[in-house]
């Protein structure tokens, strides 16, 4: 995600140069351990007993991800615009005030997208709110029907993913698609 302001400004000047896809081909390369983290990451909370107790599991969860993204989320609604702004970024908007920049970000905060980066903690936290249930599923139905029902997860999130980008990192449409 080191590329994206990068890719913005080229963006935003209406420049697509050989600069813009060196920066596009290595963001792409690098969003690999994205996915891979993530894949670890629920590898291990559904392996988790603790993760079926509920109350327990929204609390830790809450006190580790929840909090951290609300701070961060804050901290980069304002960066960002200032960094934006400043930037010329959202020149392609017209002459648009600090305060109109920072509307623009606010809006990214609520889809989940304050800073580029930040759709992960979103995901995350949707990802977190079904884990429970997910483990419970998995429990009851046992491995060959629940191995069944990921495949069919994975190919309605791939299929997905393909014929449209996410509106929310924190629905839960888009977080059965990075479930899958």
């Amino acid at each position: 995600h080191v590329c994206t302001l990068e890719l913005k400004s080229v963006k935003a000047a209406g420049i697509l140069n050989a600069e813009f896809y060196f920066f596009t081909i290595i963001r792409h390369f690098t969003s690999i351990g994205v996915i891979c983290f993530f894949a670890l990451s629920g590898a291990f909370v559904l392996k988790s007993k603790s993760t079926m107790d509920i109350k327990t599991f929204y609390a830790k969860s809450w006190n580790k991800i929840g909090i951290p993204t609300i701070i961060f989320s804050v901290f980069y609604l304002f960066a960002e615009s200032l960094a934006y702004y400043y930037g010329g970024v959202y020149s392609y908007l017209g002459d648009i005030s600090y305060g109109e920049a920072l509307a623009v970000q606010f809006i990214q905060f609520l889809t989940g997208a304050p800073a580029e980066h930040m759709w992960y903690m979103y995901t995350l936290i949707g990802v977190y709110l079904i884990a429970p249930f997910i483990a419970i599923i998995k429990e009851k139905t046992g491995d060959r029907i629940f191995k069944s029902a990921a495949l069919a997860l994975c190919i309605w999130g791939i299929v997905d993913a393909l014929i449209q980008a996410p509106k929310v990192y924190w629905g839960l449409g888009w977080c059965a698609d990075i479930l899958g």
